[in-house]
């Protein structure tokens, strides 16, 4: 559903604006450590620096559900001794290289940071799946003391928006897929 930008565009750095005081947008090579797993880039990048030297480089990936909307997501990479940056962490879709915006002003503290949003289309579905979101994450972040990658057990309320958001964005999907055959 979600795919990196292959190149930088108009609405890439709208979401940098959103982001704040972040670095230029660059395509990082993805390069999986054996050990990583999904959503775990903060311990891989610190495995890494460990056994191979360098540094952790803080900021943000790049998704983009084409057409639709376009997302950032805190993440972490490896920062070569020489400065070259480089992907250590296991992609769910295969993906060898992202768009990654270099963010020196913030850093992973083991709780969560919120996802960052930007909507490319105006229909309905994005509006709605923005305010949700929107209301989402910040209970997350609020509500749940849990450790970073660990499951989480929502309330009533959180598993509504939840089920919502997963709606909407089957709801996207089909969006994405009729301008596509348009």
């Amino acid at each position: 559903m979600m795919t990196s930008p292959n190149r930088i565009t108009v609405h890439v750095r709208k979401l940098c604006r959103k982001l704040g005081n972040v670095g230029e947008p660059v395509f990082v090579d993805v390069h999986p450590r054996q050990d990583s797993d999904v959503n775990d880039c903060f311990c891989d990048v610190e495995r890494q620096v460990a056994e191979a030297g360098g540094s952790v480089q803080y900021g943000w990936l790049v998704w983009e559900m084409s057409g639709v909307f376009i997302e950032g997501e805190f993440h972490a990479v490896w920062k070569k001794a020489d400065g070259a940056l480089l992907d250590v962490s296991f992609k769910r879709d295969g993906e060898t290289k992202v768009c990654f915006v270099p963010d020196n002003d913030r850093s992973f503290k083991g709780k969560r940071v919120p996802t960052i949003r930007h909507a490319i289309s105006d229909a309905p579905v994005v509006k709605r799946f923005m305010e949700i979101s929107s209301r989402f994450q910040p209970n997350v972040s609020r509500k749940y003391h849990v450790p970073f990658g660990s499951p989480i057990d929502f309330d009533a309320e959180d598993r509504a928006l939840e089920r919502e958001i997963q709606i909407l964005g089957v709801q996207m999907s089909q969006l994405r897929a009729a301008r596509r055959h348009a």
